[in-house]
């Protein structure tokens, strides 16, 4: 399954670039080598020297998935808020997550970027009230006293915030234990979103909840193609197999529910035009339309079946919407429109355009919707 962002061979410049902002990114936000490590499925020496463009394997490779993780990164962060659309994306997803927390099991969820996982996720989370926790785990949950201080953070639990593991981890038990109440209460479900950056005894930790009798923990682990090959395995060479003995094989057993979508699957026509239209409806009225013109959604469905993503609809639509307050223009939602913004989301326009497609309209620009 080629996963990675394989769109021409690198350039010296493009190295450079993308090393460059991986080093800012980590300097900001406190990233180790050995987190970043794990996040590309490498060892610890090759990331670091390929950071600094020391590597001298097959370093295009690696770059190419570090580029792909940092666009990753910067797309959940431009997300808007638009309403839960219903997808069959989305239903499948609430359906992985219904089963595993009816049956106190492990449910697991594989999709590419950008195919409304995670929307789905907070949907169900937001659904099923304080009996549901969300965690999106990155690099700041990867460890297991960061991900149980997250957890008892979010059972509402007060504690001493330099907390151990050994003190902390067993009062969370005795509150999820609680919620259970041997078999005549609910179980506590968490959903853990971008689950392949958590460690591996972050992963044995939560896998040992849901085994314990007094506590059940139903789980639901969630991320991309990348999770599918870290608890199958098939990434475990040299310095990963000694940490995923025993542990993954034990969970993949206790799996009741799975969903994984292929990278190259069919996004399909009716869940791009409700996207679509969710997203018009969020608009200020001097840009929203009951409904786009019949080959716009045309055209929608075909960037989004280009690469698997529902989010190119969001941000086309928004891009459009911001090209034309800045011109002071009423936009029509033509196919036009839709393809002149394309590099404002990192595209290139599939037509050749002499002229903007943007008329000015009497009058101020519209406010900006309210972020």
């Amino acid at each position: 399954m080629a996963a990675e962002d394989n769109h021409g061979p690198l350039t010296d410049a493009d190295r450079t670039a993308i090393a460059t902002s991986a080093r800012e990114i980590q300097a900001a936000e406190g990233i180790s080598d050995v987190t970043m490590a794990r996040i590309l499925g490498c060892s610890g020496p090759l990331y670091s020297q390929l950071k600094v463009l020391k590597y001298r394997g097959n370093a295009d490779k690696w770059l190419r998935r570090l580029r792909r993780w940092m666009t990753d990164r910067s797309e959940r962060a431009d997300l808007i808020d638009v309403e839960y659309v219903h997808t069959t994306i989305g239903q499948s997803v609430l359906t992985v997550c219904r089963r595993a927390w009816s049956k106190s099991r492990i449910g697991r969820i594989v999709t590419p970027s950008g195919c409304g996982k995670t929307a789905a996720l907070r949907e169900f989370a937001r659904r099923g009230g304080s009996r549901v926790l969300y965690v999106q785990a990155g690099e700041a949950c990867s460890a297991k006293l960061t991900l149980i201080r997250e957890i008892a953070r979010q059972l509402g639990m007060s504690h001493d915030r330099s907390a151990s593991f050994g003190v902390l981890a067993p009062l969370v038990r005795e509150v999820l234990a609680g919620y259970y109440a041997e078999g005549r209460g609910t179980p506590i479900c968490l959903l853990v979103d971008e689950a392949t950056t958590l460690r591996p005894a972050a992963i044995n930790m939560l896998r040992n909840l849901s085994d314990d009798a007094q506590v059940r923990l139903a789980l639901v682990l969630a991320d991309t193609w990348r999770l599918d090959a870290e608890l199958s395995g098939r990434t475990g060479r040299g310095w990963r197999t000694r940490e995923m003995l025993g542990g993954y094989e034990q969970l993949n057993s206790r799996i009741a529910a799975d969903y994984r979508l292929a990278v190259d699957a069919e996004i399909r026509e009716p869940d791009v035009r409700a996207v679509a239209d969710a997203v018009m409806a969020s608009l200020p009225e001097i840009s929203r339309r009951r409904a786009l013109p019949a080959r716009s959604y045309t055209y929608l469905h075909q960037l989004a079946q280009a690469d698997g993503k529902l989010r190119n609809v969001v941000n086309r639509i928004e891009a459009v919407a911001d090209v034309a307050e800045a011109a002071s223009a009423r936009p029509t939602w033509s196919v036009a429109e839709l393809d002149y913004v394309a590099p404002l989301v990192g595209h290139a326009c599939r037509m050749a355009h002499t002229d903007t497609p943007f008329t000015a309209q009497d009058g101020p620009p519209a406010a900006r919707r309210a972020s």
